[in-house]
């Protein structure tokens, strides 16, 4: 039976982009892959969100990218340490990821710590904006409860992720119904700055696949 990614495709808002940029998002992919990889070795779980994840659940590159969201969820209270342990591991892996360094180390939010790690260069730019997440037992079921800034901890929340496939790529992605919400909330905000033309957009390919999987 055809999929709905598949059905959807004519109907998508799909922006032209340049060959540096289709060359961005392949090395991005790559990442994504490595990153999904070696977390799950090292014993994290590892969750693409953002326009990646809209993407791998709409099955089609439909804009630029200019960073990576990736949420990581692990057992180690230290949240620097372990997006260090995965950067080096993805080095280790392919070199050609060689010179990622953490730029900016936010102070942990209430339930995530903020870790923004990026690579200068316009053939091979990279950015992966980072939340990590300190659960208490397993990362890898159905439900997490996350540890406060406070040590206390969650009730059990779900992880709210499906699984995609984005040229060849397969990863774990947030659930787009999350994204519709999230991305609708930064509409509604009225800022100008978060008023940039991939929001409507991400959100009128959104409507579209959610109407067609109900």
């Amino acid at each position: 039976m055809e999929g709905v990614e598949t059905r959807i495709q004519g109907m998508l808002m799909v922006s032209e982009i340049s060959e540096w940029g289709r060359n961005k998002i392949d090395r991005d992919l790559q990442f994504i892959k490595l990153a999904t990889s070696v977390g799950r070795e090292l014993g994290f779980r590892v969750v693409i969100a953002g326009g990646y994840a809209i993407d791998g659940s709409l099955g089609n590159i439909t804009r630029r990218h200019d960073d990576i969201d990736i949420q990581v969820y692990g057992t180690s209270p230290n949240g620097i340490a372990s997006i260090d342990s995965i950067l080096k591991n993805i080095e280790a892996n392919d070199s050609s990821f060689s010179g990622i360094e953490i730029e900016r180390d936010h102070e942990r939010e209430t339930l995530y710590h903020h870790i923004v790690a990026k690579r200068h260069g316009y053939d091979t730019e990279l950015t992966a904006d980072f939340r990590y997440a300190q659960v208490e037992a397993n990362p890898f079921g159905d439900t997490k409860r996350v540890i406060k800034d406070n040590g206390g901890e969650t009730e059990p929340l779900p992880y709210e992720t499906v699984q995609v496939e984005l040229q060849g790529v397969t990863f774990e992605a947030q659930n787009p119904g999350v994204e519709l919400e999230k991305k609708i909330e930064i509409r509604e905000k009225g800022l100008r700055m978060n008023l940039r033309p991939e929001i409507h957009q991400d959100i009128y390919n959104l409507d579209i696949l959610l109407k067609y999987q109900k």
